[in-house]
C-alpha cells in the first residue's frame, strides 16, 4: 500500500500544482487512499519531495531539480542510497537497484533528479529499480558511481 500510496504522490506533485500537505492529502483521498497528515509528512521526506518555486510565484511540492555538484542533493541521495539500496548489478545497458520494500519508487526519483546524461531513464516498482543506460559501454561507469554512493555495498 505505502509503493502505492509514494507512487500516487509522485504522480500527483508531477502533474498538479500541490502547494500544502493538505491539498496533498485531500488528493490522495479522492483517489481513495485512507492517509493522515502525519501519513504524508513522512513520505514527503522518504520521497525527497521539497517545495519548489513556481513562475508565477508561491511554492509547490516537486523533486528536488538541484544538480548533483551540489552538496546538499549529494547527501540526499547518498542518504537515500544508504538507507534504501541492497544491492546493484549491471548487465549490457540495464542496471537493477534492489532496495528495501516500498522505497524503489523514490529510489528512481532521485537517481531521475541526478540528470546524469549516461541515464536514459528508470522504472521503479515497490522494491527494484531499473535503470537504462544509453550505451553499454557506460553501464560499469554508472554502476561504480551508484556503488559509491551506497559506500557499504
Amino acid at each position: 500500500m505505502k509503493a502505492k500510496r509514494q507512487k500516487a504522490i509522485l504522480s500527483l506533485v508531477n502533474e498538479k500544482t500541490i502547494e500544502t500537505q493538505k491539498e496533498l492529502v485531500r488528493a490522495l483521498l479522492d483517489l481513495g487512499f485512507k492517509v493522515t497528515q502525519t501519513t504524508i509528512s513522512r513520505d514527503i521526506k522518504e520521497l525527497g519531495l521539497v517545495k519548489v518555486p513556481m513562475p508565477e510565484g508561491g511554492y509547490k511540492y516537486g523533486l528536488s531539480t538541484t544538480e548533483i555538484s551540489t552538496g546538499d542533493s549529494i547527501k540526499r541521495v547518498r542518504r537515500v542510497f544508504e538507507d534504501s539500496v541492497t544491492s546493484i548489478e549491471g548487465s549490457e545497458n540495464l542496471i537493477v537497484l534492489r532496495s528495501l520494500p516500498g522505497t524503489a519508487q523514490g529510489v528512481a526519483a532521485y537517481i531521475d533528479s541526478l540528470k546524469w546524461e549516461e541515464i536514459m531513464g528508470t522504472i521503479g516498482g515497490d522494491d527494484t529499480t531499473l535503470v537504462i543506460i544509453r550505451s553499454k559501454n557506460t553501464t560499469e561507469d554508472v554502476v561504480k558511481r551508484f556503488k559509491s554512493l551506497r559506500r557499504t555495498l
